[in-house]
């Protein structure tokens, strides 16, 4: 299926923009329990391009979500060294102790 509601470069990067610029102004005041910063990314960043999309397509029945799961960095070549790289593991206890990677995913559609 093709995503025939593609934003432009220039309102994707204002909103991309807007979005880092609030989290960081706020990141004093964020609560510690997350590691990082990707839940407020997400979730700010779902609003903001559900509204955006919801205007722009006139169809209120379009959504985002925000999805948290697992996330393995590797900086080495041989993906078998798992050495030299960072994995937060979405099982428990990871939610609990906030070491999980969040993203948005969209678009959706109301049912």
């Amino acid at each position: 299926m093709v995503n025939e509601l593609k934003l432009s470069n220039n309102r994707r990067d204002a909103i991309a923009t807007s979005i880092h610029q609030t989290v960081q102004a706020f990141s004093d005041k964020l609560p510690c329990q997350v590691n990082g910063r990707c839940l407020y990314y997400a979730g700010l960043g779902m609003d903001v391009c559900t509204f955006v999309y919801q205007k722009v397509s006139d169809d209120e029945t379009l959504y985002y979500s925000v999805q948290g799961g697992t996330i393995s960095v590797r900086v080495a070549s041989d993906p078998k060294d798992a050495s030299r790289g960072i994995n937060f593991g979405a099982i428990d206890p990871s939610f609990q102790t906030g070491s999980y990677h969040c993203w948005i995913v969209g678009l959706c559609r109301e049912n």
